[in-house]
């Protein structure tokens, strides 16, 4: 069986499920990332273009530390205001040919706009790429049995999965250490520790918990 983790940034994967994700690493399932944009707007310091070569060698550092079996980036211009219809083939495109058994993305109440869009165009290819439609994508139709969304900006508020990661909350942050051009001026490391630990007292799974929200689950 294979995930797949999509995150509209190239850090949001590590805040939302970095744990689970090496969790499920360590357990021998491969994992694929797809970051969908490139990050240019991340800072006020910095020229977008050179933001966008320095986001991608700290994603591609930080998916190292995790042990991400592929590192998948869309490429899209940060800052997004729609997605549209080749980006959509592109998407049903990817998970016909990934084929992931499970898909993380975006949580409902994560309000940030950029993820916002990225949840809706993830969910629509999802629907679209199990059944018998747009045959100029190719490939074949593919189910995928679970979709869990994560909490990046704003907390989930009724979860209905939680993952112990205590054993797993230091590796979580030795990868989101790897995006330094983004904790400098916000500490997500201990917005990242302290959330994990409400989580995993409030739950009772563990010291660190990730909690998710349960979008679709198909069984075998």
């Amino acid at each position: 069986m294979s995930t797949l983790a999509i995150g509209a940034h190239p850090d949001d994967i590590e805040i939302g499920c970095g744990g689970t994700l090496g969790k499920l690493i360590s357990q021998g399932e491969k994992v694929t990332v797809l970051i969908i944009t490139d990050g240019r707007a991340g800072s006020l310091e910095q020229d977008s273009l050179e933001l966008v070569k320095l986001r991608q060698n700290e994603g591609k550092k930080s998916a190292k530390v995790l042990g991400v079996h592929n590192l998948i980036s869309f490429d899209l211009a940060d800052g997004l205001v729609s997605f549209s219809r080749d980006e959509k083939l592109k998407m049903i495109e990817l998970i016909r040919t990934i084929r992931p058994d499970t898909i993380f993305i975006h949580a409902n109440d994560d309000k940030f706009n950029d993820h916002q869009i990225v949840r809706s165009l993830v969910l629509d290819s999802i629907q679209v790429a199990a059944g018998p439609w747009y045959s100029e994508v190719g490939g074949s139709a593919h189910l995928v049995r679970k979709v869990y969304g994560y909490e990046v900006w704003n907390p989930i508020n009724r979860f209905q999965l939680a993952v112990d990661v205590s054993d797993f909350m230091k590796l979580k942050l030795e990868a989101l250490k790897k995006h330094k051009s983004q904790i400098t001026d916000i500490n997500y490391l201990d917005g990242v520790k302290g959330l994990g630990m409400y989580r995993g007292a409030m739950s009772g799974v563990g010291k660190y918990a990730e909690v998710f929200e349960v979008m679709q689950h198909h069984e075998l």
